[in-house]
């Protein structure tokens, strides 16, 4: 079945990449393209219609926009959660909410933890098409059935953006340091880093190797998570941070989180979240 993109579009603001990017990623990937279009200086949303004209004029005529729809902003999630959308969609494209005053970051917690398929949020940062750089991020010391999985799917989206979009490719494995002890100097980065790095690098190529990926660059770290990574992806200026979400719903996923969700607070780069059963 042919892969269709939606772009969550704010049709007025300018600053709005979503759908040049999810334009560009349909065009090199051979994917169709849809619209969900809203306004938050608009007291009500423009027809269908005239979001298609205005979404046309931005994708040109070298690729077919499959359908157009309006609403208005406290209605994305609930329109992207419904069953019908979950089906005809295989990526959702939408800017973050940090970049949007009138949409609240917990929208985007919301649609990490229960969209059941992979979500970029976009940083209104153009990306370098000729020169595009990924970042996929691992847990390799997780040998869980789900992480197993959320895994293969990470290296699954960073292989084909490989092929299909000529990425420059790394790959990013942070070996956890709780925070608490990072900052009590409990347990050092470097002593972390010199007693085990060299063995999680030999683990980290390895899983490379058997998902296929060749020409990769490797990068091992030590510390939180979260942290290591957001330092990472803004030092080194990725296009695209690919990253996995275990997609806790509820009271455990109110408190405990995860590293996607705590990434988008202070990472400067697009974040695409993977789910297990992508």
């Amino acid at each position: 079945m042919e892969a269709n993109i939606l772009a969550v579009w704010e049709y007025d603001n300018p600053s709005d990449l979503a759908l040049e990017k999810a334009h560009w990623l349909a065009l090199n990937q051979g994917s169709t393209l849809s619209v969900l279009g809203y306004s938050c200086s608009q007291s009500s949303p423009i027809a269908d219609d005239a979001l298609h004209v205005l979404a046309s004029d931005v994708v040109g005529n070298n690729i077919k926009l499959l359908e157009s729809s309006c609403i208005a902003p406290d209605q994305i999630n609930p329109w992207l959660l419904s069953a019908n959308a979950s089906k005809r969609y295989q990526l959702v494209v939408k800017t973050a909410a940090k970049h949007n005053s009138d949409v609240k970051d917990e929208n985007d917690w919301q649609l990490i933890r229960q969209l059941p398929h992979p979500l970029l949020l976009t940083m209104n940062r153009k990306w370098k098409t000729e020169k595009f750089r990924v970042l996929a991020t691992l847990d390799i010391s997780d040998d869980s059935e789900e992480q197993l999985e959320m895994n293969r799917g990470v290296l699954s989206v960073a292989k084909a953006a490989q092929a299909k979009l000529n990425a420059e490719l790394h790959a990013a494995y942070v070996i956890a340091i709780p925070k608490t002890l990072s900052e009590l100097a409990i347990k050092e980065s470097d002593e972390v880093l010199h007693k085990d790095g060299d063995k999680a690098h030999r683990a980290l190529d390895l899983v490379l190797a058997d998902a296929g990926i060749q020409g990769a660059h490797s990068h091992v770290l030590a510390g939180a998570v979260q942290d290591e990574i957001t330092s990472l992806a803004n030092k080194k200026k990725y296009d695209l941070v690919i990253m996995g979400s275990v997609g806790r719903k509820g009271i455990k996923g109110m408190l405990l989180g995860n590293t996607a969700e705590k990434a988008i607070e202070n990472i400067r780069e697009d974040l695409l979240v993977i789910k297990p059963s992508y």
